[in-house]
C-alpha cells in the first residue's frame, strides 16, 4: 500500500485522480470486508487520506438495482456507483456483449461521473470536484454516498 501511496501523490501533483474498485469479496461474509484490503491500490488511498486530509483515490463500492449493496460488495468506499448486471463488452463470449456484476463494472459509472462533473464545473479543483461526487444526499444503507451527478453540478459551485 505504501508504494501506491506513493503512486497516488505523484498524480495528484498532476491533479489526476485514480477511481478504483473496493472489491468482491463480500458474498459469503456476515461482515463485509473493508475495501482497503482488497487491494493495495485501497489501502494506498487511505494512507494518503490520513497524510493529507484528503485523496485522490476514489473507491467505488456496487450497488444493485434496488439501491442496496451489491451482496458481494466491499464497504468502506468513498462512493457507490450501479454495478450489478451491467451490460458490457465480453471478451470471451461469442456474442461480444452481455452482463457482468462487480465493483469493476461500478467503477468506470463512478469515474465518468467525476469526469462529467469536473468538465461542467471547470472551475473547482480535483479535490472539490471529488467532495462533491463524494459528499451526495443519498447514500446507500445509510453509509456511503450514492453518485449522484445531477445533483454534484448543481451543488458545487465555486464560490
Amino acid at each position: 500500500g505504501r508504494i501506491f501511496a506513493s503512486v497516488l501523490a505523484v498524480a495528484k501533483q498532476k491533479n489526476i485522480a485514480i477511481v478504483m474498485a473496493a472489491g468482491n469479496d463480500s458474498s459469503d461474509l456476515d461482515t463485509p470486508l473493508d475495501a482497503h484490503w482488497a487491494s493495495p491500490f485501497n489501502f494506498g488511498s487511505r494512507l494518503v487520506k490520513q497524510k493529507d486530509g484528503w485523496t485522490n483515490g476514489l473507491v467505488v463500492e456496487a450497488y444493485d438495482r434496488q439501491q442496496r449493496r451489491a451482496k458481494f460488495s466491499n464497504i468502506g468506499g468513498d462512493v457507490s456507483c450501479p454495478g450489478v448486471s451491467i451490460f458490457s463488452t465480453l471478451a470471451s463470449s461469442k456474442t461480444a456483449y452481455g452482463e457482468m456484476s462487480g465493483t469493476s463494472m461500478a467503477s468506470p459509472y463512478c469515474a465518468a461521473g467525476l469526469a462529467t462533473v469536473l468538465t461542467l464545473r471547470p472551475e473547482l479543483s480535483l479535490r472539490d470536484a471529488i467532495d462533491c461526487v463524494t459528499n451526495g444526499p443519498s447514500k446507500i444503507e445509510n453509509r456511503v454516498p450514492r453518485l449522484d451527478i445531477e445533483q454534484a453540478v448543481k451543488r458545487c459551485k465555486k464560490q
